[in-house]
């Protein structure tokens, strides 16, 4: 949503002075209600943290390990979600007497907290007292994708966790990605992501930052690319930073790389920077741009000036010949902990006869791009081996440190056996609403799933559309 007139005048007049708002926590019923969500929907989950991160499960192991089952965990339930971690209640089966002895069960309570939980070693005083629903969410996902229950995961990325993602945690429905251009929801609703993702990394004080967001029109590899659309995401997201932060934006296209006959600059930005420049940024842009609360620049220390404080660098990439890495890292040492975005990145070297990007340098390269953290990601699944249609599905990360989401496209018709004769009949169907297209979590993973695990996944799924006699268009 672009700021209105009164927002960016304020801004103009006093940036600098604004402080981001507190964020808000949950009251205890809200809380209490997501305790409850996470053991209704995730008591697998529940038991695995039980057994392999607490106290609790490691006597039940080791009691197991001797006598041969001797304690058996019936049913768990969470009891608190704070700074320090989860409480349980849990339900456990006791051997009394030996092998020859009969079971008895009794509640017993036991804790796990975030350093153990998440694997990273924090101590308590590095937590939050009182997490908020969404950092919740996230923690409790990231756990399921350390123990490898993606399913668990999925199933707590749903928009009906109290206090949680929300919407921020799926896909609408009916964003029909094949069309070109998209809708202006789907477009919308992509941007709004980005900037949402973004703007909350910014306030979380993230230095390097990447996003990836590439539906058709946004993915430089498929001849549908649009350079309007990436334009309107960084005219979105300027607007954006500087309504939700107060900080100065400064957007960079890198300028053509090499020397004489051998310059040169990637097909997908010729151009660019001087579209970005005459294009129409209304009224309260040009304000902005004479206040130069939004300046435009290239790569590199010598677009770094005091006065910038956040920094949007468009599609950079290496060309033969040239790497855009060494003039990153210049810029990003200049920046001195500013934020620096990267929107649409493709830093990977490209091998040359001159031997520039070769190995000498590689290992400083790849660590340097390993510095920027993906804040935001959204690409599409296709069939692996063929063309970039039909989609299967999309991988969205929605925040930083959320867990990457498998999705799976459906069509669902209101005629459930209906063939459609021809590609006009079937977009009719759509724009009258008997057709509805529909993402579905699958999976979630702590890293970018590969084609093995998203093939696993979609199979998965479908063996429990077939179970459940659900009728889908996949």
């Amino acid at each position: 949503m672009r700021p209105s007139a009164m927002q960016l005048a304020l801004l103009c007049l006093g940036a600098s002075a604004l402080v981001p708002p507190t964020q808000r926590r949950p009251p205890t019923a809200l809380r209490a209600k997501a305790e409850a969500f996470v053991t209704e929907n995730a008591p697998d989950l529940l038991k695995e943290i039980v057994m392999k991160r607490t106290s609790l499960g490691e006597d039940a192991r080791r009691n197991n390990a001797r006598t041969g089952g001797s304690v058996k965990l019936e049913h768990v339930t969470l009891d608190k979600i704070d700074g320090n971690g989860l409480a349980f209640t849990c339900s456990v089966k006791r051997r009394a007497g030996g092998f020859g002895g009969g079971f008895s069960t009794e509640d017993e309570t036991t804790t796990a907290n975030w350093g153990d939980l998440l694997e990273c070693g924090w101590e308590a005083d590095q937590c939050e007292v009182d997490p908020d629903g969404a950092t919740a969410q996230r923690r409790l996902m990231q756990v399921a994708c350390s123990l490898g229950l993606n399913g668990d995961a999925a199933r707590l990325l749903s928009t009906e966790f109290p206090g949680g993602l929300g919407d921020a945690g799926a896909l609408p429905d009916n964003l029909w990605l094949n069309n070109i251009p998209a809708s202006k929801e789907a477009r919308s609703h992509l941007g709004d992501a980005v900037c949402d993702a973004v703007v909350q990394a910014i306030l979380e004080d993230a230095p390097t930052l990447q996003v990836t967001v590439k539906p058709p029109e946004l993915d430089p590899e498929m001849d549908t690319y649009r350079i309007g659309t990436l334009l309107e995401l960084a005219r979105h997201l300027a607007f954006r930073v500087i309504e939700g932060t107060g900080r100065k934006v400064r957007i960079c296209v890198q300028a053509p790389m090499g020397e004489g006959i051998f310059s040169g600059l990637p097909l997908s930005l010729n151009g660019v920077r001087k579209l970005l420049e005459m294009m129409d940024w209304g009224s309260q842009g040009a304000e902005l741009q004479q206040k130069k609360f939004i300046r435009f620049g290239a790569v590199g220390s010598e677009w770094v000036d005091a006065d910038d404080e956040v920094f949007v660098v468009l599609a950079p990439q290496s060309i033969v010949g040239n790497s855009i890495v060494p003039l990153l890292q210049e810029m990003v040492e200049a920046a001195k902990g500013r934020p620096v975005i990267l929107i649409n990145g493709r830093m990977g070297d490209v091998q040359s006869s001159a031997g520039v990007m070769s190995y000498r340098g590689r290992a400083d390269r790849l660590d340097f791009v390993d510095e920027f953290r993906e804040c935001f990601h959204f690409s599409l699944v296709v069939p692996p081996g063929r063309t970039f249609f039909p989609i299967l599905g999309a991988v969205c990360r929605p925040f930083l440190d959320c867990p990457y989401a498998l999705y799976r496209r459906l069509e669902l018709c209101t005629e459930e056996n209906r063939i459609f004769a021809n590609s006009v009949e079937r977009a009719a169907a759509a724009k009258s609403g008997d057709l509805v297209e529909k993402y579905e979590p699958v999976g979630c993973y702590g890293e970018m799933p590969t084609a093995k695990e998203q093939k696993l996944a979609y199979r998965e799924a479908a063996k429990a559309d077939l179970a459940a006699g659900r009728v889908v268009r996949a």
